[in-house]
């Protein structure tokens, strides 16, 4: 069996403090999906005995896309697949959060533009899927 990771998927032309808080949001909100199952989350505790809660036993891998169009096309292969995941649209940067919800409802999907997305999988297909993506660098 192929070893549980984590991934997100971060769009290199989108600006950095929009990478970083979609990163931030997306991995609160897959977080969220899976609080209901175990994740293996450990709390590490250095030699002095303090903690370092919560990390996952599980690598989190980011990588690149080149643009918001192949986050789309892998944000559907996902969907086929029914695996977990998460992401962080353009109208989610300005504005309140009610803005932000009714920016995102009055734009067709196919005119959205993705920041990042993020998801959990052990899969063969998925995985082979992130293979084709380039690390973050």
């Amino acid at each position: 069996m192929i070893a549980l990771k984590y991934f997100a998927i971060i769009n290199k032309k989108a600006d950095i403090i929009h990478q970083l808080n979609a990163l931030a949001h997306m991995s609160l909100g897959l977080g969220h999906q899976l609080s209901d199952e175990s994740s293996h989350f450990h709390d590490y505790i250095d030699g002095s005995g303090g903690i370092h809660p919560n990390i996952s036993m599980y690598p989190f891998i980011i990588y690149s896309s080149k643009n918001s169009n192949q986050i789309k096309r892998i944000k559907a292969e996902l969907i086929a697949l029914e695996c977990r995941h998460t992401n962080f649209l353009h109208t989610m940067l300005e504005g309140g959060h009610e803005e932000q919800v009714k920016q995102t409802r009055e734009i067709d999907s196919e005119n959205l533009e993705y920041i990042g997305l993020c998801g959990r999988s052990n899969d063969e297909s998925v995985l082979a899927l992130l293979k084709k993506l380039s690390l973050y660098r």
